[in-house]
């Protein structure tokens, strides 16, 4: 019924567009648009090198896909496609600087980390530290090396403010296991990662990131290679950084089959444990876990995206302090139902959090939560197919328990959930060929 009173809807609007504007205009405005559309697609050709911005480096992300990229004097490997290019001349209004596009014969997502006016404010920023005036930028790499210790830069980044808007990454309790941290991304000798952060084009790139957007750091240390869902970071080249377009946004999925959505839902729970417990060890914690963070390719597979916000807990610090040994229950502040809200000290000072399964409960999974911003009206396991209800009364019972309550265990309620739905995708006939099952493979 529903659907039918949206099709009449939408049928008397457009019948109203074509009274307003007649048949013969609205048929001019559509090959207008459509004209405009395949001349942007066919001769639009963005300058890659001036993106690039090498002349800054190693004030940037990068030199590792430069000699892939920079194929001779003209030719640039790197091709956008219609999406892409639409969002370069997007890029005029809304700066945003996130293109789609193809390397290698591989659709690839590519990235400039950050608006204009946050990149320009970051060169003022490092021109200024070292007291030169707001256009250095030709003496870039004279500058960064001017740095007195970027070791100690790097941990001041990591470690100088609470507040989720003052910085992007943070280490806590200490950040005296730095070297370990980013040993994925620090040079090898023989095999090993002997060298440590110093005054070096690589740590210089580490500080640019923690300067601007970490997120390519946080896709070295947590490799997709490794079961992290997360997309294949392929590397950087100046001021873009490169990583396969990890599928379709999880929003697209809100209206899919029940044992589907079920799927997914599993994945985001086996993510939580992954992001909580799989490195030896750090802990990283989600700081935005919202819908359109997540995306899902055509195998199924979900992946987390826009990876700027994160605090990395070290869960083997030399000194540890007074609740260390105590497990972190997440709160549901009730004046704000629905908020991304969370305590970044509380987490800092507790081995382990429930931080990560209580903001994927809350804000995808449960129902009325996972709507805030209407992204996903009723959560991702909306409308429990009746005899799903019927047979597992306790499975909506433990959404429920790992989305509110405070002092409450959201991990075990978490996991009891995901053994549910594992127990129910062998058992019931809904789930037919075992699609939950497949979902373990990722993992």
């Amino acid at each position: 019924m529903t659907e039918n009173m949206n099709v009449s809807f939408i049928m008397m609007a457009f019948r109203g567009i074509i009274r307003k504007l007649g048949l013969r205009r609205l048929l001019f405005l559509l090959f207008a648009s459509f004209f405009l559309m395949l001349v942007l697609h066919s001769s639009m050709k963005p300058n890659v090198r001036d993106m690039l911005e090498l002349n800054k480096c190693p004030a940037c992300y990068g030199v590792s896909l430069c000699n892939d990229i920079l194929q001779g004097p003209d030719e640039i490997s790197i091709k956008f496609d219609f999406w892409g290019r639409l969002g370069l001349l997007a890029n005029t209004f809304a700066t945003k600087n996130v293109y789609s596009g193809w390397f290698n014969h591989q659709r690839v997502i590519i990235k400039r980390l950050g608006h204009d006016f946050e990149l320009q404010n970051m060169d003022s920023s490092i021109c200024q530290a070292m007291k030169i005036d707001n256009s250095c930028n030709d003496q870039m790499k004279s500058v960064v090396f001017k740095v007195i210790s970027m070791r100690n830069s790097v941990e001041r980044l990591l470690n100088e403010s609470a507040n989720l808007n003052d910085y992007r990454l943070r280490l806590c309790p200490s950040t005296e296991h730095v070297d370990t941290l980013f040993s994925p991304i620090l040079p090898k000798t023989n095999g090993t990662n002997s060298v440590k952060l110093g005054n070096d084009p690589i740590t210089a790139n580490i500080w640019t990131l923690l300067l601007i957007n970490p997120e390519p750091l946080l896709l070295q240390i947590m490799r997709a290679e490794d079961g992290w869902p997360v997309p294949h970071y392929l590397g950087a080249c100046g001021r873009i950084a490169v990583a396969l377009n990890a599928g379709e946004p999880l929003i697209d999925y809100h209206r899919k089959s029940w044992p589907e959505r079920a799927g997914l839902a599993l994945q985001l729970l086996l993510a939580a444990d992954r992001f909580t417990y799989s490195h030896p060890r750090f802990a990283f914690y989600l700081l935005d876990a919202s819908a359109d963070n997540v995306v899902v390719n055509d195998q199924g597979k979900l992946s987390f995206i826009d990876l700027e916000h994160f605090v990395v807990v070290d869960r083997h610090p030399s000194s540890v302090p007074d609740m260390w040994n105590e497990t972190h229950f997440s709160e549901l502040y009730m004046d704000c139902p629905g908020c991304n809200t969370f305590s970044p000290y509380n987490i800092c000072n507790h081995h382990i959090s429930d931080h990560n399964h209580f903001m994927i409960c809350q804000q995808l999974l449960a129902p009325g939560v996972g709507s805030n911003d209407n992204y996903l009206p009723g959560g991702l396991l909306h409308s429990f197919p009746p005899e799903i209800q019927k047979e597992y009364p306790q499975m909506e019972h433990f959404l429920n328990e790992c989305s509110t309550g405070a002092s409450t265990d959201h991990i075990k309620s978490a996991r009891r959930l995901r053994d549910i739905l594992n127990i129910a995708s062998k058992e019931s006939p809904l789930f037919g060929d075992s699609t939950l099952v497949n979902t373990w493979k990722y993992f």
